[in-house]
């Protein structure tokens, strides 16, 4: 089973609740890349997630002084085998670490779309929840050629208890 007080990059442990700045001072020595358009975020490096093989991690909060609520990892391709369906390998290394999921999709008929558009299509969708914490997988249709690497899938880690989240910024403007 999963610890939930914690989200992890390559073995450093970051509490859920600690604010964006204080985490992009814990993560300041991993390589970096540019940020996204959104929420506030840092993208870094990352070497793998739950035995299955990352190229990049990010976290996301609404400001630099609130806590994270959303934590994202780029998985690297996975070669399926003989006669499996993209998601196979990783939904099967999920399935050891997460136990079954709670609730998963197959979209594998909107691969219909056409094929330039197949890496941005989600092809299969898996979750998983353990107390305030989802676990979600996207497998893409296609791989996409992110700056940090070639990835096929995603995994979203949200922290869904915004109010316990937004209680200490509360009546603060």
């Amino acid at each position: 089973n999963i610890d939930t007080k914690y989200y992890e990059i390559d073995g450093l442990k970051i509490e859920w609740g600690k604010p964006l700045n204080e985490v992009r001072t814990m993560l300041e020595n991993i390589e970096k890349f540019k940020p996204f358009g959104g929420w506030p975020n840092i993208r870094c490096k990352c070497l793998g997630v739950f035995g299955l093989p990352a190229n990049e991690f990010e976290v996301r909060a609404p400001f630099e002084d609130r806590p994270v609520l959303q934590v994202q990892y780029e998985i690297a391709p996975i070669k399926s085998g003989f006669f499996e369906k993209l998601h196979t390998p990783y939904l099967k290394q999920l399935v050891k670490v997460l136990g079954k999921p709670v609730k998963s999709e197959s979209l594998y008929s909107q691969t219909h779309l056409k094929k330039d558009f197949l890496s941005s299509a989600v092809v299969f969708s898996a979750k998983w929840i353990f107390n305030d914490i989802r676990i979600s997988l996207s497998v893409y249709g296609g791989t996409r050629n992110n700056d940090s690497g070639l990835c096929a899938a995603g995994i979203f880690i949200d922290w869904i208890d915004e109010i316990k989240a937004s209680k200490p910024y509360r009546g603060k403007t």
